[in-house]
């Protein structure tokens, strides 16, 4: 039997070498510079299971993170708007009660319902906030504005406003079966409201009536506007406690997403110092192989691979 290595067959060899000796070293300095030392389930194979996992975790981690940051977003500007009316409120009640002082002269009522026209249009446009495209107020009816003036006086001011949103809160899902309610039903929060103000503002405007009979329509209207206060302090009052239930949320999952993130480092990252030493090791036996080449593979082809 023929032992013999033919000059042919080694030169096959040393090449399938140098080949295997180039991607090695190819693979270690894309580890350096990358950071990653597992890629594909060849670079470890059983540690790649269990890394694509973590970071199939990590990415939905961070998926909920994002949509828990929307959500709290969008209830932060619906509890700013509240708060926001919540003042037209407080300042109509103090207005009212002004206007409900047997010493307040007549001539001042004039100046008492400009006042309210103002602040029935800033309630109006806190009713009708928008946040990253969506109305705030219109229940899962998002895209349409939800209070619109149905009626206006001779100077062109609303008379009536009417609710045209959903008699159904919006709600987000934030992982798993957990949802949240984003967009609140604005006919329960706002509309009696905008009642109170306009018949707040006519009765102060209204020369038909008595002192008397417009003291006491004045303090019908105080009792009205504590009631609105409250429908609109108990909106915030529901959508702060959401608020907290999310902050606690995105704490929880920001501790999930950095235990994934960590697995995945302990799986997948590059242990700098053991990749600089096997890129060495590499290097040298590469360098050899090619000297060793030198002595028998035709110099065309040597060249070709150096």
């Amino acid at each position: 039997m023929n032992l013999r290595v033919t000059g042919q067959a080694q030169t096959a060899a040393t090449l399938v070498q140098i080949r295997r000796q180039a991607a090695s070293q190819a693979k270690y300095q894309d580890q350096i510079s990358t950071g990653d030392r597992v890629k594909v389930a060849s670079d470890d194979p059983a540690a790649y299971a269990s890394l694509s996992q973590s970071k199939a975790a990590s990415g939905a981690f961070a998926n909920s993170l994002q949509v828990v940051s929307t959500a709290t977003s969008g209830l932060d500007a619906s509890v700013s708007a509240l708060l926001d009316g919540n003042q037209v409120l407080t300042r109509a009640k103090q207005l009212a009660i002004t206007g409900a002082d047997a010493s307040t002269d007549s001539s001042n009522f004039e100046g008492l319902a400009t006042e309210l026209d103002s602040l029935i249009d800033r309630f109006t446009q806190a009713a009708n906030t928008q946040f990253d495209g969506d109305y705030l107020f219109g229940g899962d009816n998002t895209k349409s504005q939800p209070f619109r003036a149905t009626g206006t006086n001779g100077q062109g001011r609303p008379t009536a406003v009417t609710y045209d949103g959903s008699a159904t809160p919006a709600q987000t899902v934030i992982g798993g079966n957990q949802t949240v309610e984003t967009r609140a039903v604005g006919s329960n929060t706002f509309s009696g409201a905008f009642d109170t103000l306009i018949q707040l503002r006519d009765t102060f405007r209204d020369k038909t009536l008595t002192d008397a009979q417009k003291a006491t329509a004045i303090n019908q209207s105080i009792a009205k506007i504590d009631t609105a206060s409250s429908a609109l302090n108990n909106t915030i009052s529901v959508q702060s406690s959401t608020l907290s239930g999310l902050d606690a949320v995105q704490n929880r999952l920001q501790d999930l997403k950095l235990a994934a993130d960590t697995r995945v480092g302990d799986l997948g990252a590059t242990d700098y110092a053991d990749a600089v030493l096997h890129l060495k090791e590499q290097e040298s036996a590469y360098q050899s192989t090619l000297s060793l080449a030198a002595n028998f593979v035709p110099p065309s082809l040597f060249d070709f691979i150096k």
